[in-house]
């Protein structure tokens, strides 16, 4: 564990239990077919976690704002219905249940593993983020195993936000995709893998957000998306399968719609011609 100003940095070893024979679960796969994380290695982090959180409390200048635990392998499946590999960690929803509580933090979570990038949100309101990122060099085009690009993940934390403690975790996404014949490219959108740019943080209703957008836009001329998330601010930190549903929601039930740019990235909002 490593404090970097106001993030805390984890780092767990999901396959720790490799090259030990069999899974010890009821299950007959190997236990390198999957990662692992014990009960033991999960009360320890947890005490270890409220001892530095109660010495930081002692600390007026030392507060953590965020926590980014980073291990190999899925918190949970993948669920791809072409997806042959189901090797989540073991123990992982028990590890999800402790990253859940607010006593030790709020949590980010990045993994690799499958090498098939996704972003979603756990376990309600107060459960991490996390982030499977992509392969940068091993996955091939046409990968019978994995269909996603080669691509690279910037990840931008809003410390400001989640500092007023409006959301937590609260930031953004940049990712740079490998063009066959063209290299690394920020705007190039192939099949499967993240958008070039998405955001993550917000946890409550894209119906809410939607009534919300139909009450601020009383003209027939579209807004700019930048007005708009000045006006909603929680909209910057949708990530982009929200982002498809809330405009989904918009043209079904207010016969509005959200412009996207080349890249997928929201530039207006209005009412649909």
């Amino acid at each position: 564990m490593v404090i970097m100003d106001d993030v805390r940095f984890v780092v767990l070893n999901s396959s720790a239990f490799h090259g030990y024979g069999k899974s010890l679960s009821e299950e007959k796969s190997p236990e390198h077919e999957h990662g692992r994380i014990s009960d033991l290695t999960i009360k320890r982090i947890t005490k270890f976690l409220t001892e530095q959180n109660q010495q930081l409390a002692k600390k007026s200048d030392s507060k953590i704002v965020i926590n980014i635990l980073v291990c190999h392998h899925h918190l949970e499946k993948d669920g791809s219905v072409d997806d042959p590999d189901y090797s989540a960690m073991r123990g992982a929803h028990a590890l999800i249940e402790t990253l859940s509580d607010t006593n030790i933090g709020r949590w980010f979570v990045i993994h690799g593993h499958r090498h098939r990038p996704r972003l979603y949100q756990t376990n309600d309101s107060t459960g991490p983020f996390v982030l499977s990122a992509a392969s940068f060099g091993a996955t091939k085009i046409a990968d019978p195993q994995n269909p996603s690009l080669n691509q690279a993940h910037l990840i931008d934390l809003d410390m400001k936000e989640m500092k007023n403690k409006r959301i937590l975790p609260a930031g953004s996404i940049r990712t740079f995709s490998r063009a066959p014949g063209m290299g690394w490219s920020h705007s190039y959108l192939g099949t499967g893998g993240l958008p070039p740019s998405t955001s993550f943080g917000y946890r409550g209703s894209v119906d809410d957000l939607a009534a919300d957008i139909n009450d601020n836009i009383t003209s027939e001329i579209p807004v700019s998306w930048g007005e708009l998330k000045n006006l909603l601010p929680k909209l910057a930190f949708l990530h982009y399968r929200q982002l498809e549903e809330l405009n989904k929601r918009l043209i079904n039930d207010y016969s509005m719609e959200i412009i996207f740019d080349d890249t997928k990235t929201p530039s207006q909002c209005g009412k649909k011609l």
